[in-house]
């Protein structure tokens, strides 16, 4: 992902061509990828940007996919709040739990 205000990405250490698909996979193909890349480039905190690309940089691809499935959660779930992109879904109720002691 490119930095706000054009910087490139730290280099990134290398991962095999299989790496790289599988990663693209998470966020559901190539194109798919490149598309969850500018979303989060344009939208997110440039210290979130930073921390993703430096963690890219290691060329750890666990740690990648990962990532891209967490960045492609946030995308889902803030497209699934917006009116017209997806059906709004009701927001979760709060759950009460009581704290029961276990007589002994």
């Amino acid at each position: 992902m490119q930095q706000a205000g054009g910087q490139a990405p730290a280099p990134v250490a290398d991962i095999t061509e299989a790496e790289v698909a599988e990663v693209q996979q998470v966020a559901g193909g190539k194109d798919e990828y490149a598309s969850l890349m500018t979303w989060a480039a344009e939208s997110m905190p440039k210290e979130d940007v930073a921390a993703f690309d430096a963690l890219v940089s290691t060329g750890n691809s666990r740690a990648i996919k990962l990532a891209v499935a967490g960045l492609k959660a946030q995308y889902e779930t803030l497209m699934d709040t917006k009116e017209g992109c997806y059906p709004v879904r009701q927001p979760l109720q709060p759950v009460m739990y009581s704290v029961v002691k276990l007589k002994s």
